[in-house]
């Protein structure tokens, strides 16, 4: 509610410039894209701890990971490879891709992150065979990929779109999205619970979706940020 009361209050300032309300325009159809990503790259505290709860295999030797341990992983990426990506950013130059097609491979991504558990589930469910600890690696390793592309582009849009004197407003809508993601993911989370693979089904669709809707959109989202 208070995202959607904000968005209108930006809208309706009438001191608005038309490129400011284009910027705003392009920034509304990044924000939605942004709580797609979110819903399901922020379910590692819920649905992703649970599979590696009840689902993996942790034991080494005689020793038992404990589950919360694999929360670690996805930082740790992103500490090695935010600098992997800004080196290869400035090294492509004019040739990197724009911020919405970004948004749609990350989007891609990170739906296709939880469809990859579909396999590790299913043999789950089938049989009760244990997943090994390299599929939540390998997820928590495109997620972390996901997450570059996504999230440090999108926070600098919002100062790069805001209209004059919204720059900081902006960031915290950016931050609300977040927030908003998070809390749609847990209720995914919540209902899903128990449906075996329909919860990474159902999670991962909803990211390509909105991954295949911003690729089809990036011309427009494009035009509407003046490139």
């Amino acid at each position: 509610a208070v995202a959607v009361i904000y968005f209108v209050f930006l809208f309706r300032n009438p001191v608005l410039t038309v490129r400011e309300r284009k910027h705003l325009r392009a920034f509304l159809l990044i924000f939605i894209a942004a709580v797609a990503f979110w819903l399901v790259e922020e379910q590692a505290g819920s649905t992703l701890n649970l599979f590696a709860q009840n689902v993996t295999d942790r034991g080494i030797g005689s020793w038992v990971m404990p589950s919360e341990w694999l929360q670690s992983v996805n930082p740790l990426l992103s500490v090695v490879f935010a600098p992997v990506f800004a080196w290869l950013w400035t090294r492509m130059a004019d040739r990197a891709p724009n911020l919405p097609l970004k948004f749609a491979i990350a989007l891609v991504g990170v739906g296709l992150s939880f469809w990859l558990l579909v396999i590790p589930m299913a043999a789950y469910d089938t049989n009760g065979t244990k997943a090994a600890i390299s599929w939540l690696f390998t997820v928590y390793l495109l997620q972390t990929w996901a997450e570059i592309l996504l999230s440090p582009t999108g926070l600098s849009a919002s100062t790069r779109l805001a209209p004059a004197g919204k720059a900081a407003s902006m960031v915290a809508l950016w931050y609300l999205g977040l927030s908003l993601g998070s809390t749609l993911g847990g209720q995914v989370a919540r209902f899903t619970i128990d449906a075996g693979v329909r919860t990474f089904w159902v999670s991962g669709a909803i990211a390509i979706v909105f991954g295949i809707a911003m690729f089809l959109l990036r011309r427009v989202v494009q035009r509407l940020m003046d490139g």
